[in-house]
């Protein structure tokens, strides 16, 4: 696979598993880790303030996870950089990383669907409905990803 191609898919993927859906896309860029995004959220959605301190103890679990699995992926790209720019390239540490890649991929996605579920037990269905249409909304809004992916 290029360089160009893994790199375009690592930010697919990033973007797809990304921090925890639509209630927390800004605070990544920003620096209140969900005050203003979550404030919105609670807002559109009408959570009850139980609603939003459950919101606001599961954001932090998932702030707290997601720093730590950043910081692994760094570790992992450092070692990653490292393989492709040493003289010789050994292609049984670029399997094992491949194969730790995939693996990284793997617990981000398990973490988003254990958010993802946690969530939904805390909203009403009328709620879970509308936060769904947020959510396309928001995808609309700054477009699909999918376009932006290389054709080889």
């Amino acid at each position: 696979m290029k360089k160009q191609t893994l790199s375009a898919w690592l930010l697919a993927g990033a973007a797809f598993f990304g921090f925890s859906g639509w209630a927390q896309a800004q605070p990544m860029m920003g620096g209140d880790h969900g005050g203003a995004a979550m404030q919105r959220m609670a807002t559109e959605l009408g959570l009850s303030a139980d609603q939003q301190a459950q919101c606001k103890a599961l954001h932090e679990r998932e702030h707290a996870a997601m720093k730590a699995n950043m910081a692994q992926h760094k570790a992992w790209a450092e070692k990653e950089h490292a393989a492709w720019a040493a003289p010789q390239l050994d292609e049984k540490q670029l399997e094992t990383l491949r194969q730790e890649e995939v693996q990284w991929f793997d617990a981000m996605s398990k973490q988003r669907l254990a958010h993802d579920l946690a969530m939904a037990k805390i909203l009403t269905p009328e709620q879970r409905a509308k936060m769904q249409s947020l959510k396309a909304e928001h995808m609309h809004h700054h477009g699909d990803m999918s376009k932006e992916m290389p054709k080889d």
